[in-house]
């Protein structure tokens, strides 16, 4: 029962990735054989698999072959506009003694949205100051605070590459939504971890605006 009530918890987990509609876990001799997914068409099976298997390694300690996850896409009646996404225009950071300050700029349209953060200057800070600088833009951008909250950002190694993982959740039409965002072969780590977050959020930037454009 204990191995049946932690599989429905991961199940209940992977629900949350944008994209994912529902999940359910196959087990064989107490392992995972088996993972069927059914999302929407917003994000290519490929990287919904990676983005499960980094999940399932970095929050329940579970390696699984991606072979092993099958997934299964839907149309849905309002698809993502692909034209309507923030742009990276510049990363900034400095350090004032042992605080760690982050800019990051965004660009949509010829218009700029400024972000910043600052924190305890800390390897493992680093990452989520330069997320909550593109938050904090995103954020200026709808003209609203408060609408997403870090959960974390991963460095992983996939298919011998380094890339970097964000998990942030958010609200959409009332429903918490766990946004996950992925970016690997940047020019450096702060690259990669600023367009994890954004490919997070570009992914749902349309649903979002719907909701703060009806308040």
């Amino acid at each position: 029962m204990g191995e049946e009530m932690n599989i429905k918890e991961i199940e209940n987990f992977l629900n949350k990735i944008s994209s994912v509609i529902c999940s359910r876990i196959v087990l064989e001799n107490e392992e995972i054989k088996e993972i069927h997914v059914v999302s929407d068409m917003q994000k290519n099976p490929k990287q919904l698999s990676r983005d499960i298997q980094s999940i399932l390694i970095s929050k329940f300690n579970i390696d699984v072959d991606y072979k092993i996850i099958s997934v299964a896409q839907i149309e849905k009646e309002s698809s993502l506009n692909e034209d309507f996404r923030l742009k990276l225009a510049t990363i900034e950071h400095s350090t004032n003694g042992k605080i760690f300050n982050a800019k990051v700029v965004l660009e949509k349209d010829g218009e700029y949205f400024i972000g910043i953060s600052s924190g305890p200057h800390s390897s493992s800070n680093i990452p989520k100051l330069l997320t909550a600088a593109v938050i904090n833009a995103v954020e200026n951008f709808f003209g609203s605070e408060n609408v997403f909250i870090i959960e974390d950002v991963l460095k992983v190694i996939l298919s011998g590459k380094e890339a970097f993982i964000t998990l942030i959740t958010t609200f959409i039409s009332g429903k918490e939504t766990l946004l996950s965002g992925s970016a690997a072969n940047g020019k450096s780590n702060d690259e990669m971890i600023v367009k994890s977050a954004l490919d997070a959020i570009n992914r749902i930037l349309v649903k979002l605006s719907r909701d703060y454009q009806t308040g």
